[in-house]
């Protein structure tokens, strides 16, 4: 059976999103063993869930996990998205090393200097 028929395989047979992802990276080699991976991590339900399923496989597969934030001021709620991400990263007992960081303010408008 080919790569590309991994994922239907394992989805067939009733095996959890953890253990579909799990047989994926083992047939795809896409995260090495012992990798440091670093998540970009928006507060989204993509991202979250992302980080979710990579702390399951984590020790498996002796990964470094860390998250980074970055805050780009671009929305009103966007400094509530970064505490809510901050604290302690989305889940209880999360021990995920993560930094945050946040844009300079900008002039809106699309001047000179402008960001935007």
């Amino acid at each position: 059976m080919g790569d590309e028929h991994v994922g239907r395989a394992v989805h067939r047979s009733g095996a959890s999103l953890p253990e579909r992802l799990d047989a994926h990276l083992q047939a795809c080699r896409l995260l090495p063993e012992g990798a440091a991976l670093s998540i970009a991590l928006s507060g989204g339900l993509d991202s979250v869930a992302l980080l979710d399923l990579l702390e399951v496989l984590g020790e498996r597969w002796n990964w470094r996990l860390s998250a980074a934030h970055f805050d780009h001021r671009m929305r009103e709620e966007s400094a509530a998205d970064a505490e809510w991400v901050a604290d302690p990263l989305p889940g209880a007992g999360r021990a995920v090393p993560h930094g945050a960081r946040a844009a300079d303010p900008v002039q809106r408008g699309g001047g000179a200097g402008s960001a935007l």
